[in-house]
């Protein structure tokens, strides 16, 4: 039985430095709330991942709650 299938979406969170010297980096703090990059990733063919990311669709910034609801992606 795969874990994995055609139907998957893999949530893809990470913390990412862009500029430590300027303090630039995810999850950053807005109004007392850890805001995250996310990503969702969606299987096309079975045993390989692809995506393409449409901006303000498929990857978002917000809490990690946020991100883990479901209803944020819809």
């Amino acid at each position: 039985m795969a874990l994995i299938t055609t139907r998957s979406e893999i949530l893809f969170t990470t913390r990412l430095a862009l500029d430590a010297s300027a303090y630039m980096y995810f999850p950053y703090s807005l109004k007392g709330e850890e805001r995250w990059l996310g990503a969702l990733i969606r299987v096309k063919r079975k045993g390989i991942l692809f995506t393409r990311f449409i901006q303000n669709k498929d990857v978002k910034l917000a809490p990690l709650y946020t991100l883990q609801d479901s209803k944020t992606w819809n």
